[in-house]
């Protein structure tokens, strides 16, 4: 409804990727927890595939109407999935990420993700890619987040 408020009567998609809403697997955790395992065993995640299935929707999305730019908004996971989509889909405009998990640790999984790059690394990565960024709700008054604040450019907005 809020983001129905925003863009008033433009087109919105709603993308809900593998395992969420309607495709979810199953809603008991212990089934939940061996397809997690099942995955990484795999070599990959279930996350690392919402992340590619995200970005497979932007990429249908431009195949269809072929307008450009894009705002994504995604919130909690969603909004970890749209944050590393948009570091390999150019046509992003605008990026709101509400809820972000603040660390890694808090994060989805992505596999040896966390031996290489911290959540605001990620998050000042796709600062230069898009043309705003706007961060909302968790605050990030984690030491980690010092870097992306004082990296950050004119365009991007972080609200409590």
């Amino acid at each position: 409804e809020n983001l129905r408020e925003s863009v008033g009567s433009a087109p919105v998609a709603y993308v809900m990727p593998r395992g969420v809403g309607p495709t979810e697997w199953t809603e008991d955790e212990r089934k939940r927890i061996h397809i997690r395992r099942r995955f990484m065993l795999l070599g990959q995640t279930q996350d690392g595939m919402r992340v590619y299935d995200v970005r497979r929707a932007l990429q249908a999305l431009e195949a269809v109407d072929g307008s450009g730019k894009r705002d994504v908004e995604g919130r909690g996971d969603a909004a970890f999935w749209a944050l590393y989509a948009s570091l390999f889909e150019p046509k992003i405009r605008q990026l709101r990420l509400i809820d972000l998990p603040v660390a890694n640790r808090e994060a989805p999984d992505l596999l040896n993700v966390s031996r290489f790059v911290r959540m605001p690394h990620v998050a000042l990565l796709a600062a230069d890619r898009v043309q705003q960024l706007i961060l909302t709700g968790r605050p990030t008054n984690d030491p980690d987040w010092g870097v992306f604040r004082k990296h950050t450019k004119p365009s991007v907005v972080s609200t409590p």
